[in-house]
Order: C-alpha cells, then sequence, then structure tokens
C-alpha cells in the first residue's frame, strides 16, 4: 500500500522527497491545497470514502498514517 499512496503523493508534488520525510507539513511537503488533491486522488485510487473529519493535520503527516487512515476507511465500507 506505502507503494502506491507514494505514487499518489508523487504525482501531486513530484519534486518532493516523501520518502526521506517523517513529517510532510511540518517538512514543507505538502499544503492544505494538496491535501485536498491528495484525498480525490487517494480515494479513486483505493476506491474508498475519506470522511470530511478524517481529512486533519495528523492522518497526512506521513506514508504510514495515510496507509492507516485508508486501511480504516477501507475497514469502515467492508462493514
Amino acid at each position: 500500500m506505502h507503494a502506491d499512496i507514494l505514487q499518489v503523493l508523487k504525482s501531486i508534488a513530484p519534486e518532493s522527497p516523501f520518502e526521506q520525510s517523517t513529517d510532510f507539513l511540518a517538512d514543507g511537503l505538502i499544503d492544505s491545497f494538496d491535501v485536498v488533491m491528495i484525498t480525490t486522488a487517494l480515494e479513486e485510487r483505493f476506491q474508498v470514502h475519506i470522511p470530511g473529519e478524517r481529512i486533519t493535520a495528523e492522518h497526512y503527516r506521513s506514508l504510514d498514517r495515510l496507509a492507516a487512515l485508508i486501511a480504516q476507511c477501507q475497514e469502515r465500507q467492508a462493514s
């Protein structure tokens, strides 16, 4: 899943070194506009709906946090 998320991130901000970052926001790799674009791209790629209340800075800080968010959304849809 991480590789797919990274591919989405690189499609939004190809110049950003996401692989070396543990906090995309603090490192300035993404901004609020990017979050909107990333959310849309992740929803399309993983066929999930990310509820508005889950679109918070905490979920968009790292590959691990994005993977956890997607997994939670997938579980929610499956139940």
